[in-house]
């Protein structure tokens, strides 16, 4: 997204490129450090046919870098996809321990128990230490947090995952699994927010070789 956009920016485009109307307080940009606004937002369409019809339209759609100007100053090319996932529930608070080797699977039938996933899990010779399962009242399913030793097993697992999606041939923008992370909350009473602090930038905690 041109840095110049802002919410109505969106929304206007995608109704009259699109004819996809978004109510421009459901378009959220990413931030970057310090308060930059990123190239990147997220877009909250009213059902599941408007948001099909996005990722179909948007995918190197040409759009002026300057709306209110037209293509005098150049174009920019947006692209969708559906690559994030947002899952709020009361009791997963405090219940997922803060680490990086956590994966999240989702699309599962919702009378699936922990235990039948743990046996499941087993065929496919991946062993998780914790399982944490979630219903998605949206469409009926559940999805479950699994949490691995280190994050060379989580890497492992991540490409069982991908070469399973490929034989079960699943649709390209069907949500299967992903890497679960915190969403970064600041309060206004914050000063130095730690996600902006140089000194404690760190790299995975797994060995150099991948």
């Amino acid at each position: 997204v041109p840095k110049s956009y802002g919410r109505l920016d969106v929304a206007y485009i995608l109704k009259h490129e699109c004819n996809v109307e978004v109510q421009p307080w459901d378009v959220v940009f990413r931030y970057k450090k310090f308060g930059v606004q990123s190239d990147e937002c997220y877009v909250l369409c009213k059902n599941a046919g408007d948001a099909s019809r996005l990722l179909t339209k948007v995918q190197e759609m040409a759009v002026p870098k300057i709306r209110v100007y037209g293509s005098y100053f150049g174009v920019a090319f947006l692209w969708c996809a559906r690559s994030a996932l947002f899952i709020s529930d009361p009791h997963l608070e405090f219940e997922l321990p803060k680490s990086k080797n956590w994966i999240f699977l989702c699309g599962w039938h919702g009378a699936m128990t922990e235990p039948e996933f743990e046996t499941l899990l087993g065929s496919f010779k991946m062993y998780p230490t914790t399982i944490k399962r979630v219903e998605i009242p949206s469409d009926g399913t559940c999805g479950f947090f699994m949490r691995f030793e280190d994050m060379v097993t989580t890497k492992r697992v991540f490409s069982r995952l991908n070469r399973l999606r490929r034989r079960w041939r699943l649709k390209p923008n069907a949500p299967f699994y992903s890497y679960p992370a915190l969403c970064d909350v600041h309060w206004s009473h914050e000063d130095k927010y730690a996600d902006e602090d140089s000194a404690s930038d760190n790299e995975l905690d797994e060995p150099v070789w991948h």
